[in-house]
């Protein structure tokens, strides 16, 4: 293909926004597949679909597809946007049977094109593995889609451009307008409890309360009453009246089971029954409440290895797992903590009335800290720094104790730590961490060509899995290479 060829069909694909990263995914694909535009106009080929057709991709893209199949299925979708699901045709053109799936591919309610995936049926009988791609082809191109639109306004609290926490939150945006169980998954102080509020804000249910239960806080003798509610004289000190659950004061709106993986056994055996049922009943009472409710519930805890030990029911966490949310820890989020600081500089000043900045050597500080407490905690050491000066500016001095000072028990490794002196000492801040961050980011690439494996290089590093991860985003070493 000329380079006016290429240049002309990146075009195209922009018009359907489809990245290269996408497109080097169909290269590889057992699979055929075609993209058009929305005037059916074939933009790309994969090599298995060339193989299967027996022509070129050169000499397809940029023909009408009606050119070589004139009651091509995809013409269909374009009309009515009607996806047409694992259909088995006989395609003259091919002389041979296959099975067909074809999807619009949108922007908001336009259609900018379809896909079509197209698997020779023969070819499919010889098969060792059978690998859904359809779904993994549409899972995909929903988040490279998703991703190009704006999310709402509820989502604003929200701060980061890192494509996983973006994936995360296009993700939530798209569960929020479902009646589906979620369940968020962090570590702590990564924003669960704003995202679950920013999905109850989304959702048709935001008309009605959300109510918040940190099931960690609660002793589970106590649990259950404040979930379901008690009858009077259901036990020693309950009240004379009884007394209505959160369920109940949740109905049709949310309830967010904060901490769920900290549940005991028998009270995930009693949830477990509101789940499927709908209903249940208050402590000490024999009349069964029907409630519609939405529940959403978050961990910061394994629960597949609480299932393996036994700590974990297996069957509610399929019913609270339908929809999984991860937000990624933020020493895994790259740039975004330099985002995240900007946007507490923004908020504080407004709170304090001040115009406090930060100088760049502070900023080079705090963006080489792990932060083990994640958001929750820039955010308190921005408050707490913008607080400490009596200047225009933060600067290391301002910052905690625990910050400025070199140790392991705050996750800060020794190249940080290198930088934090010559922060302390005021000399040449910016140009140590350059220099050594060019020594680190080159010791990474070479441990990772000699091991060929990302675990193996940890290893040969020394470095803990969430420093290299960091690292790795921090450097942009990512993309170059092997997993």
């Amino acid at each position: 293909m000329t380079q006016t060829d290429k240049l002309s069909q990146r075009e195209l694909l922009n018009r359907v926004k489809i990245d290269e990263k996408t497109i080097n995914i169909f290269d590889y694909l057992y699979d055929g597949i075609i993209l058009i535009s929305e005037d059916s106009t074939m933009i790309y080929v994969n090599p298995a679909y060339a193989r299967i057709l027996g022509i070129s991709p050169e000499r397809l893209i940029g023909n009408k597809i009606s050119s070589i199949e004139p009651n091509a299925k995809s013409l269909r979708v374009l009309e009515n946007g009607k996806p047409i699901i694992d259909q088995r045709i006989y395609v003259e053109t091919l002389k041979a049977e296959v099975r067909l799936t074809t999807l619009p591919l949108r922007s908001g309610e336009d259609i900018r094109g379809a896909i079509t995936i197209l698997t020779n049926i023969e070819w499919d009988k010889d098969r060792y593995v059978e690998v859904d791609y359809e779904k993994l082809v549409a899972e995909h191109l929903k988040d490279e889609l998703s991703s190009k639109e704006p999310l709402p306004k509820e989502f604003n609290l929200l701060v980061g451009e890192d494509k996983e926490f973006r994936k995360a939150l296009y993700r939530a945006n798209r569960a929020a307008r479902t009646d589906l169980p979620i369940l968020v998954r962090g570590d702590s102080g990564t924003g669960k409890e704003l995202l679950v509020q920013a999905i109850h804000r989304v959702s048709h249910r935001n008309r009605n309360p959300i109510i918040e239960v940190n099931c960690a806080a609660i002793p589970d003798t106590l649990l259950e009453a404040e979930l379901f509610g008690y009858k009077k004289g259901a036990f020693t000190g309950a009240g004379r009246y009884g007394k209505r659950g959160l369920f109940e004061a949740a109905n049709n709106g949310t309830i967010f089971l904060d901490e769920i993986g900290d549940i005991s056994l028998s009270m995930q055996a009693k949830l477990l029954r509101v789940l499927q049922e709908n209903e249940f009943k208050r402590l000490g009472g024999t009349e069964k409440i029907k409630v519609d409710v939405r529940v959403i519930s978050a961990t910061n805890k394994n629960l597949e290895e609480l299932i393996r030990s036994g700590g974990f029911r297996e069957d509610i966490y399929y019913r609270l797992n339908t929809i999984s949310i991860h937000l990624p820890p933020l020493c895994e989020r790259g740039n975004d903590i330099e985002w995240l600081i900007g946007h507490f500089f923004t908020i504080f000043n407004e709170k304090y009335q001040k115009k406090i900045e930060i100088s760049e050597q502070a900023l080079n500080l705090l963006k080489g800290y792990h932060w083990p407490g994640n958001v929750r905690e820039l955010r308190n050491v921005i408050e707490y720094a913008m607080t400490m000066t009596d200047t225009d500016a933060v600067k290391c001095e301002h910052l905690p104790h625990y910050i400025m000072t070199d140790g392991k028990e705050h996750g800060v490794d020794i190249f940080s730590g290198l930088s934090h002196s010559s922060c302390i000492n005021g000399k040449e801040g910016p140009f140590l961490q350059r220099m050594l961050d060019s020594v680190e980011a080159e010791a990474m690439k070479q441990a990772m060509e000699r091991t060929r494996n990302k675990t193996e290089a940890i290893e040969l590093l020394g470095m803990s899995r969430r420093a290299f991860y960091y690292k790795l985003k921090r450097y942009n070493l990512e993309e170059n290479m092997s997993p």
